[in-house]
């Protein structure tokens, strides 16, 4: 935490002034930092970006260019480049030593600068019942609630305080935030404070949500699964046709109230899925304009995977998920252990929940093992994050490579369409 809560915060903030800056990925998390950067009164001069040559017309308000346009804009002054990508910061570092520059003077990650990610529940509470989700297979998973829009503000303004240059804030975590009567004047809230903030939806809802997306959120997630006939059994209770006449609706209210909204279908991949409900799947976000994400469906929380380890039943839920895994459970294992030496990457997510309380893991729902604090607004963010370093949970969970078991179906999810060796 001594890079955002410390004096030194001063000097870093002198630095980012006193050269040219550049920002590298003019994607969702690049957006917002340059807005962070411009709330504490930073102008950076243009973003980097491999796909320089289609965004011409530049990305808010900001050009884009490549490393070597922008090493020639500087002539003899060498710009300071922030890396804003938390994926592929080993392979831009390499492009910015083969350029010249060196890492220690020249470069920066947005991950020094802001080391917590923040992710706010403003619902835990949830329409549907899905297998492989703790709402639809832990009988321990808690009760749900909402966070009101007050509580929220003081939220955001408390993260705001502790760390200044926090650019985006995701509103879920097992749950249906569009059931939160005051989404909307929590985005509203978000935007105000000069924060992005992404939501996520099974878009299963009867209920308007022009209310929402004229609040302007920068990014609504959308999970889908299955086929007509296959879909209420992995989104368990779902009804297919609701769900489409959502998507055309979605796809309406972005274009009549907020077309930069990014709009990602986050399709579950089974080993029941064919290439034909994939072909079915992605034509329909190219009709509407949504981005097509797939990835291979995982059996979650990790307490269901820790239960499988010690050798305890699971659920009739959590046990059909497993007979649909294109991973097997045990193959997965077998992959993350081997992984066991990598980092975790939830591990800088701060999780605050509806009721204000903190936990240690959004991958988790354990309440003795999982609650570092009853109430995050009362709590100094030194003190949540020196409770959490001191958690038993995380230990747990290395020492069985649980930390690498989602990373496992996602850095297979390119793969999707053929089936895992």
């Amino acid at each position: 935490m001594t890079a955002v809560t410390d004096t030194n915060f001063t000097d870093v903030l002198a630095r980012l002034r006193a050269r040219p800056l550049y920002l590298w990925g003019a994607a969702q998390t690049g957006i917002g930092v340059l807005q962070a950067l411009r709330r504490l009164g930073i102008s950076p001069v243009a973003f980097i970006d491999k796909r320089w040559e289609s965004l011409r017309g530049g990305v808010s308000a900001l050009p884009v260019v490549s490393l070597a346009d922008a090493l020639t804009r500087c002539g003899a002054t060498r710009p300071l480049i922030l890396n804003t990508s938390t994926l592929h910061t080993d392979a831009i570092s390499l492009q910015c030593e083969e350029a010249g520059l060196s890492l220690a003077d020249d470069f920066l990650s947005y991950e020094q600068l802001c080391p917590v990610d923040f992710q706010v529940i403003v619902s835990s509470v949830c329409n549907l019942r899905c297998i492989s989700c703790p709402v639809g297979n832990r009988a321990d998973h808690e009760s749900g609630s909402f966070m009101n829009a007050d509580n929220y503000t003081l939220v955001l303004d408390k993260i705001l305080s502790e760390v200044p240059l926090v650019s985006i804030v995701q509103l879920f975590n097992w749950g249906e935030p569009f059931l939160n009567p005051q989404l909307a004047r929590i985005v509203e809230v978000t935007n105000s404070r000069g924060v992005l903030c992404s939501i996520s939806s099974n878009l299963n809802l009867r209920k308007d949500f022009s209310d929402v997306i004229a609040a302007k959120p920068a990014f609504v997630r959308v999970s889908m699964s299955g086929t007509p006939e296959r879909y209420a059994v992995t989104h368990t209770g779902g009804q297919w046709e609701l769900f489409l006449c959502n998507m055309e609706s979605l796809a309406e209210l972005r274009a009549r109230l907020h077309p930069d909204m990014t709009v990602e279908v986050a399709y579950h991949v089974y080993a029941t899925t064919t290439p034909a409900d994939m072909d079915r799947a992605r034509a329909l976000c190219d009709r509407l304009g949504f981005v097509f994400r797939p990835h291979l469906a995982a059996l979650l929380p990790l307490d269901n995977v820790l239960d499988h380890v010690d050798g305890k039943p699971l659920s009739a839920e959590a046990q059909q998920t497993l007979d649909m895994l294109k991973i097997p459970l045990d193959q997965a294992l077998t992959l993350a252990r081997e992984q066991r030496h990598m980092q975790c990457s939830f591990e800088r997510t701060l999780n605050i929940e509806s009721d204000l309380s903190v936990r240690q893991c959004g991958l988790w729902v354990r309440a003795h093992d999982n609650r570092v604090v009853n109430n995050f607004l009362t709590t100094p963010l030194s003190r949540i994050m020196e409770l959490r370093r001191a958690s038993r949970l995380c230990p747990l969970c290395k020492a069985q490579g649980l930390h690498r078991f989602c990373s496992v179906y996602t850095d297979r999810s390119t793969a999707v369409e053929t089936p895992v060796a």
